[in-house]
């Protein structure tokens, strides 16, 4: 068992998964760059800090990141690894959020680097765990 301390250590995250490549040379693998939302703000414009604060997550523009990029905010873009390809292609994951530990010492696998982990359960048929609706990426899971 393990208590409420070290339980806080771990940081759940909403993750937008923007693109997957199959890991060649491997059956399992998919390789996901994910975003984990806002760094930080270059510029310390008042009105660009409203700009971003008032702006409703749920109306996305054609890239998820076109508003904040062209804002000139920097994005925590990370690669993760998961063993998901069996049950989950790049058109599937593609645009699509879900929930990753966000927190975890990087692991080498197959000479690449990942940077967190996807959350799934199953057995027979692995299953994200997902948000049920669009949010923004990198809000905590609490």
């Amino acid at each position: 068992m393990i208590n409420i301390d070290d339980f806080i250590k771990v940081e759940l995250k909403v993750g937008t998964i923007l693109e997957v490549e199959e890991v060649e040379g491997s059956e399992k693998l998919l390789k996901l760059k994910v975003d984990f939302g806002i760094i930080d703000v270059i510029s310390n414009d008042n009105e660009k800090s409203q700009d971003l604060e008032s702006r409703d997550p749920s109306k996305e523009l054609e890239s998820p990141q076109d508003f904040l990029l062209s804002q000139g905010d920097r994005r925590d873009i990370r690669q993760v690894l998961s063993g998901i390809k069996k049950w989950y292609s790049k058109e599937a994951l593609e645009g699509t959020q879900a929930i990753f530990v966000a927190n975890l010492e990087p692991r080498m696998m197959m000479g690449m680097e990942s940077q967190a982990m996807i959350m799934a359960t199953g057995d027979e048929e692995v299953v994200l765990l997902r948000p049920e609706k669009k949010v923004t990426a990198g809000a905590a899971i609490r």
